[in-house]
């Protein structure tokens, strides 16, 4: 934002696409270890919840693949410094695919902040917030009535100190009875 003394880049492109295949990437069991940034995904799992009620939406349950998959994500882009959809590669529906979630639906929002290092962990996640709901695109995603679930990302970059998240959004593909219909 011009004028403003903090740096900050929200990623416009809010990918949200019905699932109807795409490529593998090798598969990875959800993380059961507390995540370093664990408070500030819980953060920002609530007050996007919050965001949903207040606009009449249902609650987002946070799912360990979903969560897994963006928090693997998060970690990548923080790495390599490379804030896109397809950074590595794939499209979220391949990441949440290898965490071993088969979805419907998914969307994807991405943001990047850069901190003093002093911000707490509610100040950090509000602003993640705060820069979507601020964007078209992000904003859709965040509030979109076919989610139903959510799983959320958080790393922070050792080159530049930034702090990358990731929202993903999906809604599960439904389970095909057992005589096939």
């Amino acid at each position: 934002m011009v004028g403003r003394s903090r740096s900050l880049a929200v990623l416009s492109l809010a990918l949200a696409s019905l699932v109807l295949g795409g490529g593998r990437i090798p598969s990875s069991q959800p993380t059961t270890q507390p995540a370093p940034h664990a408070e500030i995904e819980s953060r920002i799992v609530g007050y996007t919840n919050t965001y949903r009620k207040k606009n009449d939406r249902g609650v987002l349950a946070t799912d360990d693949r979903l969560t897994a998959a963006a928090r693997e994500f998060a970690t990548y882009i923080a790495e390599h410094d490379n804030m896109a959809h397809n950074a590595d590669g794939h499209e979220p529906s391949d990441r949440v695919r290898a965490q071993g979630y088969e979805p419907l639906l998914v969307g994807e929002n991405l943001a990047w902040f850069a901190t003093s290092g002093t911000e707490t962990d509610s100040r950090l996640a509000g602003r993640f917030v705060k820069q979507w709901q601020d964007s078209p695109g992000h904003r859709n995603n965040m509030l979109g009535r076919d989610y139903t679930q959510i799983g959320v990302g958080v790393a922070r970059s050792r080159k530049t100190g930034r702090y990358y998240a990731v929202q993903v959004f999906a809604k599960p593909a439904p389970v095909p009875k057992e005589d096939g219909k």
